[in-house]
């Protein structure tokens, strides 16, 4: 039974909502101001919003709506009135506050940080300022020591600011300073938190002993602690996220999921928990998961929750690779909105440009007035229209109004790659990792640069700051296992095991361990993968490292038993995409081939998005004489998984052998778009330049590109193959020789060792 007095607050609510909405006409700026007053801010929104129609850039009306907006959960919509707000003298101050906590809210820890610097600009003393900037730093998990410093400034003025004390020992921890945060805990302590802050405070205290106790290594009582904070307050979103991070770091990602989980289905409508949940799903390849609690979203009653969950679909159908879902998914999330900003438009603009709509991106490009925004598609569009030049120069026109951007770094990294201008690639990669390193794969793509170019410690550096933001994505495991395999030292190949063996993502460390090892000892390497990385191979979970002993064992003499044991493992798990995947690999291996392509045809039926499953089908196919079918096998694995080697390297050995020397080529391109760091294919698209052009007209042209192509292969670890091909390519154009035919037949009898 409802208690009365519950029933009463109940109705006055509802009754004012239903005046407000009946006469938010007549409401006045002072009515508004009043139920701000008492803290009813979601009744203001709608006569707020009416009083906008009427004067867009009237700055109290935009800063009061930006605030009843970030107070009523939805801070991503508050942005945009309060940089309004921002914008007149008067309000500038206040609305720049409240912009920073927007952006905080929101997630968007680089805008915070640039909204607390324009403020420190003009008043280097603003202790707000100083908090919200040192906040923005710990919650981005980066600049731990800038954190400090904004916090000790604080702390100098306001000696018993409780916000700055409890801040300060979550800093202290992750700087890894425990004996003074220990202290600063005791005297934090000591002080009367519950009677002195609000509920949010005294959850942080209670974080930071959970925190505490977790850095000292009592992992159980860290876990009880977090536990009797979390009942004691469960809205805690700091509390919930340093909870997760503690139970992800000991392997307990399950558990941590059931914990967002349960507090997603006590608020329905928390849109950034959901959000967060679906990344996370993301990174572990859990679509299913993913795709039911978007579903859920789409169907809440509240617009703006479903508009949230629509843009959420987006990026869950990128990571399927269906880039023209996405666009459609996310097209459909603006249409519930009060107004489409020029930042969405960007960002529906972009997806266009990669799903390859290049009119309709176009299109939508022209209804922006940001000019820097127009300049992101356009560029998109250049390059999907095979012009790197022409997107580097609009890029060039973006960049100086937004240096920070991660997007337009990226992208003008991607076209000075397709331009060989590699310095310059990797400036940009850095950019775009210092203003956001998860925004993007960019340090992924920064850390493969590096390792190629024999620079350890820097790809480290690269890899490592995505890693602590993404610790599931198995690509970072890769890289960092290749990196730590290569470079060492051996002390930190350790710490990595121990690390990332209590993760889901550990299969695919494994596979990357036992290809390093492969290539010295193919056969060491498969006995790992076997019997020294304690896997169970029957598992589905350690598919990508069955798929790594199947090609080991087809050099090391033992794919006899690869067949038994991916066998084994699929008929344990016959609805498995991946095992079926995995065992029809083995099978082809050793020569049966009809029993191949029947299970690899079951995995296709069960996951049509399986990119390995699609590349074994291939295979099938051209060992079966069927070349048409391979090749569209082939392309859909590109389409499904555009970093797979095989699904370019294997077609475009098939396309030279058959006399298709173009479409081997534009192959090999390709290939170097996703992977420009491949020193293979920069040094065939060289030799199968020369073989191309060897009767043409521009031959001294071809020469030139193709000396380009095989040096860019010599920096990247090309080795005595590239430098022959380098010398002969020089003689020719030395000898000011027209036809480059002689220096194609030069390097035709050298050894092909894999680079």
């Amino acid at each position: 039974m409802v208690p009365l007095r519950r029933i009463s607050d109940a109705l006055v609510v509802v009754v004012q909502c239903v005046f407000l909405l009946a006469c938010h006409g007549s409401v006045s700026i002072e009515e508004i101001r009043a139920l701000h007053a008492r803290g009813d801010f979601a009744s203001s929104i709608e006569p707020l919003r009416e009083l906008l129609e009427e004067a867009p850039d009237a700055p109290e009306p935009n800063y009061l709506y930006g605030i009843a907006l970030t107070r009523s959960g939805s801070p991503e919509r508050a942005i945009w009135a309060l940089r309004k707000a921002a914008a007149d003298d008067r309000w500038a101050r206040s609305a720049k506050v409240e912009l920073a906590r927007a952006s905080l809210a929101a997630r968007e820890w680089e805008s915070a940080i640039r909204v607390a610097d324009e403020l420190l600009g003009q008043d280097p003393d603003d202790v707000d300022a100083r908090l919200l900037r040192a906040s923005a730093f710990i919650e981005s998990k980066t600049r731990f020591g800038d954190a400090l410093e904004d916090l000790d400034f604080v702390l100098s003025r306001e000696p018993a600011n409780l916000d700055g004390l409890v801040d300060r020992i979550s800093v202290l921890i992750a700087l890894g300073r425990i004996e003074e945060a220990a202290r600063s805990l005791e005297d934090l302590e000591a002080t009367e938190t519950d009677s002195r802050g609000g509920a949010a405070l005294v959850a942080q205290v209670c974080t930071v002993r959970a925190m505490f106790s977790a850095e000292r290594g009592l992992v159980e009582e860290a876990t009880s602690r977090f536990r009797e904070c979390r009942k004691r307050h469960p809205d805690s979103r700091r509390l919930l996220e340093a909870f997760v991070a503690h139970l992800d770091s000991r392997g307990r990602v399950d558990e941590a999921n059931r914990e967002l989980l349960a507090t997603l289905e006590r608020d329905p409508d928390d849109s950034l928990l959901r959000i967060l949940l679906v990344r996370r799903f993301l990174s572990m390849g859990r679509f299913e998961d993913s795709e039911a609690i978007l579903v859920q979203g789409t169907e809440r009653s509240d617009p703006a929750v479903a508009s949230d969950a629509w843009a959420a679909f987006a990026d869950h159908h990128v990571a399927l690779g269906d880039l023209s879902a996405a666009a459609a998914a996310y097209e459909r999330s603006l249409g519930p909105r009060e107004e489409v900003s020029s930042f969405q438009l960007l960002a529906l603009g972009d997806l266009l440009a990669r799903a390859g709509h290049d009119d309709r991106a176009l299109e939508v490009a022209k209804g922006i007035d940001n000019d820097a925004y127009r300049g992101l598609i356009e560029a998109r569009v250049h390059l999907n229209r095979d012009d790197p030049g022409a997107a580097l120069a609009r890029l060039d026109s973006v960049l100086p109004v937004w240096p920070n951007n991660p997007g337009a770094r990226y992208w003008a990294a991607r076209a000075a790659e397709q331009l060989h201008r590699f310095d310059r690639a990797v400036e940009e990669y850095r950019q775009s990792v210092r203003s956001d390193p998860t925004f993007t794969d960019a340090a992924l793509r920064l850390a493969r640069i590096e390792a190629a170019e024999g620079k350890g410690e820097a790809a480290w550096s690269a890899v490592s700051r995505y890693a602590s933001e993404k610790p599931n994505d198995p690509r970072a495991a890769e890289i960092m296992m290749d990196i730590a395999s290569t470079f060492g030292p051996e002390q930190r190949l350790r710490d990595l095991a121990k690390a990332l063996s209590i993760r889901p993502i550990w299969p695919a460390a494994i596979a990357e361990r036992a290809r390093v090892l492969g290539r010295t000892n193919p056969r060491q390497a498969a006995d790992f993968i076997r019997t020294g990385s304690g896997l169970d191979l029957t598992k589905p979970a350690s598919a990508p490292a069955l798929h790594a002993l199947i090609d080991l064992c087809q050099v090391a003499d033992c794919a006899s038993e690869s067949v038994e044991l991916t066998l084994s493992a699929s008929e344990a798990h016959p609805g498995d995409a991946d095992l079926l995947a995995a065992a029809a690999s083995a099978l082809l291996s050793v020569g049966r081939l009809g029993e191949a392509r029947e299970l690899v045809d079951r995995a296709v039926a069960i996951d049509a998005g399986n990119a390995r499953a699609h590349l074994i089908r291939g295979r099938c196919a051209a060992d079966e004489g069927r070349d048409g079918e391979a090749l569209s096998e082939y392309s859909a694995t590109r389409r499904l998984d555009a970093e797979l080697v095989a699904a370019y390297e294997e077609p475009a050995r098939r396309l030279e052998a058959s006399g298709r020397i173009r479409e081997a080529l534009a192959l090999w391109v390709a290939l170097t778009r996703e992977r420009p760091e491949h020193a293979r294919a920069a040094y065939e698209i060289a030799r199968l330049s020369l073989a191309e052009e060897a009767t043409g007209v521009n031959a001294h042209e071809t020469l030139r590109e193709a000396l380009d192509w095989v040096r860019r292969s010599e920096r990247f670890g090309g080795g005595e193959e590239a430098v022959e091909l380098k010398r002969s390519i020089l003689a020719e154009l030395q000898a000011g020789q027209r036809e480059p035919r002689a220096a194609l037949e030069a390097v035709e009898s050298s050894s092909k060792r894999n680079l």
